[in-house]
């Protein structure tokens, strides 16, 4: 479903924005990628490891650690988005400037949903993980589709924040993870 609806927008967009905004976009979204891939890895470590607390019944360390992991991945995405805030200043085009904007909003939104669903499905709520698949898959192109006439390259990056947004609220809606922020410096090291 995101496939083919990914697809009708990409094709969609091809006729409304011209060569030089799709390529404002391409650059905008090389942004997103290069600072998505920045991370402590704790919150992969953790996955690894909370599995395994749960099925020796012991619930109460494995939400310690993905407490723990999940404050030093919050704390850590400050870095990547400050790096994609001031790199904005250095545009003097307003399309670039306020494009990057909108992509630190949609780093740290898509971060958050990110790491709350990992947490969801190592708990196995997997019903709770499809339906926020399916919501993304549906609300980003809706909103890109219908920002895009009078948008043009900002409607192309809203799509994703504006889900991602959307998905976290459904999380918290439905039960959560029980996060409390919890900085742990050797926990986080080990």
């Amino acid at each position: 479903l995101a496939a083919l609806a990914g697809l009708g927008v990409t094709l969609y967009a091809a006729t409304i924005l011209d060569p030089e905004e799709y390529g404002t976009y391409g650059l905008l979204i090389l942004w997103l990628t290069y600072v998505s891939l920045v991370t402590p890895g704790t919150s992969i470590a953790a996955s690894r490891e909370i599995p395994i607390l749960l099925g020796k019944g012991q619930p109460e360390d494995a939400r310690k650690v993905q407490n723990i992991s999940l404050s030093a991945e919050l704390v850590f995405s400050i870095v990547p988005t400050a790096v994609v805030v001031a790199a904005a200043f250095f545009y003097t085009e307003p399309v670039m400037r306020w494009g990057l904007l909108i992509i630190a909003v949609c780093f740290i939104a898509m971060r958050l949903s990110g790491l709350w669903a990992n947490m969801i499905f190592i708990r196995e709520r997997f019903n709770t993980v499809a339906i926020v698949s399916i919501i993304a898959a549906v609300v980003g192109p809706a909103v890109v589709l219908a920002a895009l006439p009078s948008l043009k390259v900002y409607a192309m990056v809203l799509g994703a924040p504006v889900a991602a947004i959307i998905a976290m609220v459904y999380y918290f809606a439905n039960g959560g993870i029980g996060f409390r922020f919890t900085f742990d410096r050797r926990e986080i090291i080990r």
